[in-house]
């Protein structure tokens, strides 16, 4: 503590103790922290816990029906949502304000929210399969009611969040001023757009043929796995990637109107492969193969551009204590080196999608596409992010460097044994290692939620 001055009879300069100011808590300097734990419990529970577990059902040749169908929809979503999410809405919460120069959102908006949408996705892991599997009466009515306000409070929550976000840059300076969001900003936008339309066009087919059968109708599902998936969560990882990665892996920082090209191509891509579900007359039906080349392509640019994994324009930083600091987050910079891979690996899927659409060459399977982005660009980048940018967002320091890297060999191992048997034939090797992919991932999950539980209550290893 500080000492204070003070007189006495003698005129001697005594010091009295003065109290130092108390440290804020984890919630006083992330308030948006509830959606990281939803995010893990949600992945670990009916994420890709459900879909573990339900891969060794049918695995284990036990009976299933319709209500399988719907469990596994509601899986994919929740993993989607809840895990990628509430994970990269919760992290935009802190760190879109900074790059804005502007005061926080309203941390009981932020965490009003974040309990509206964790628990709206728990509700409708709870009530899908309920729906599909009960028949007519009473019960299938209640749990079809449940279906459709999970897919409510799921919209209300991220509407919540998003306008607190937009309110409190209304505060901010000029954006003239504000170079590093600028350059990002289409791919901000990009991401709250997509979250937006996707829980709407959720919350509509809840209420109507989901309450009823249990199922999102094929095209629905299609286009909110696209919105969420490529509209969502590449556009916020290309945003937060492209201001965070010259200073955590002192890489050049990419121009803006080099940026804006890529979107350009990625915007026009994600666009005109939506038109595959519009049947168009010939030479427009090609739209679609277009698009997924151009995807795919701006993908690829986008590693080029922000220089992952090839660290071409890598600089090196002198000091010990720097030389230090990034020889205890090597774990955590290779996790991002292969999240870009995988979205190389996506890229070139996306290019081969569209050329076989066109008669050309072989024609991947849509699900490895899925799962090279899902489980590799997204899990992964989370995985090594989150380590180096919630310590500093709550002012401790990281509690282990090991389950760093046991979530980078985990981590990849689980998407490698997920993407890699999809493009091989079907055997029982190839459905023994996807039951082992999800084992694998719910450990690197479970590492990173230990992780960060043990650095939030700044815990030291042993």
């Amino acid at each position: 503590m500080t000492q204070q001055p003070r007189r006495t009879r003698q005129g001697v300069g005594e010091r009295e103790p003065v109290a130092a100011a108390p440290r804020r808590s984890n919630y006083e300097r992330m308030p948006s922290l509830p959606y990281i734990w939803w995010a893990i419990g949600l992945s670990l529970t009916a994420g890709l816990g459900q879909g573990t577990a339900l891969f060794f059902h049918l695995a284990a040749s036990q009976a299933s029906g319709l209500w399988w169908v719907a469990a596994a929809q509601a899986h994919g979503h929740v993993q989607l949502f809840g895990w990628g999410g509430m994970f990269a809405l919760g992290v935009a919460l802190h760190f879109l304000p900074r790059l804005r120069g502007c005061p926080p959102p309203s941390p009981t908006a932020v965490r009003i929210s974040a309990w509206l949408v964790g628990g709206g996705l728990t509700l409708r892991a709870l009530t899908q399969p309920t729906v599909a599997l009960l028949a007519p009466g009473t019960g299938r009515n209640v749990a079809g009611v449940g279906l459709a306000l999970s897919g409510v409070a799921e919209l209300a929550g991220v509407a919540l969040a998003v306008g607190a976000l937009i309110a409190t840059a209304r505060h901010g300076p000029a954006l003239r001023h504000r170079a590093g969001l600028v350059a990002v900003l289409p791919f901000t936008l990009t991401f709250l757009v997509s979250l937006l339309l996707a829980l709407t066009l959720n919350a509509v087919s809840l209420a109507t043929d989901a309450q009823a059968t249990g199922l999102v109708p094929g095209g629905a599902d299609w286009l909110i796995v696209q919105f969420g998936l490529v509209g969502m969560l590449v556009s916020i990882s290309a945003a937060v990637s492209a201001r965070t990665f010259p200073l955590y892996l002192q890489l050049r920082v990419p121009p803006p109107r080099e940026l804006y090209g890529i979107f350009a191509a990625f915007l026009a891509g994600f666009l005109l492969r939506m038109t595959f579900l519009l049947e168009l007359a010939p030479p427009l039906d090609m739209l679609p193969a277009l698009g997924a080349v151009l995807l795919g392509l701006s993908f690829l640019a986008l590693m080029i551009s922000l220089d992952v994994p090839f660290q071409r324009t890598k600089r090196e930083l002198p000091g010990k204590t720097q030389l230090t600091m990034l020889h205890d987050l090597r774990g955590s910079s290779w996790l991002i080196f292969t999240a870009y891979g995988w979205l190389g690996v996506a890229g070139v899927m996306l290019v081969l999608d569209g050329l076989a659409r066109w008669g050309v060459g072989w024609q991947p399977p849509q699900d490895a596409e899925r799962h090279a982005l899902g489980a590799g660009l997204v899990t992964l980048l989370i995985l090594g992010m989150s380590v180096r940018m919630l310590p500093g967002f709550l002012g401790q320091k990281l509690y282990s460097v090991r389950l760093t890297w046991a979530t980078l060999w985990l981590g990849n191992a689980a998407v490698l044994f997920r993407v890699a048997p999809l493009l091989l034939p079907s055997s029982r090797v190839s459905l023994g290692l996807l039951g082992l992919s999800g084992m694998l991932g719910l450990a690197a999950i479970a590492c990173l939620g230990w992780n960060l539980w043990q650095t939030a209550r700044g815990r030291a290893a042993a």
